[in-house]
């Protein structure tokens, strides 16, 4: 079934991407930028970090991208 293999195909290129984040993460930790945002340097919210570890920037730069990104849709 081609819907069946689609599917899977795109939870396969999800995983993946997951684990580029999580490895992207795990180098941030060793040279110690891990919870510092990429973006302006300020610390990343806690309850963040908890909910998503692989995030690498703040609540407040991750608003304005996708604000920014939407703007340049229309």
């Amino acid at each position: 079934d081609t819907n069946l293999m689609e599917h899977t195909v795109m939870m396969m290129e999800q995983e993946r991407e997951k684990i580029r984040l999580l490895n992207d993460a795990l180098k941030r930790i060793y040279d110690g930028t891990f919870g510092i945002c990429e973006i302006c340097g300020d610390n990343i919210q806690p309850a963040r970090l908890d909910a998503i570890p692989y995030v690498s920037n703040c609540f407040d730069c991750t608003v304005r991208m996708e604000d920014k990104k939407r703007k340049q849709r229309r």
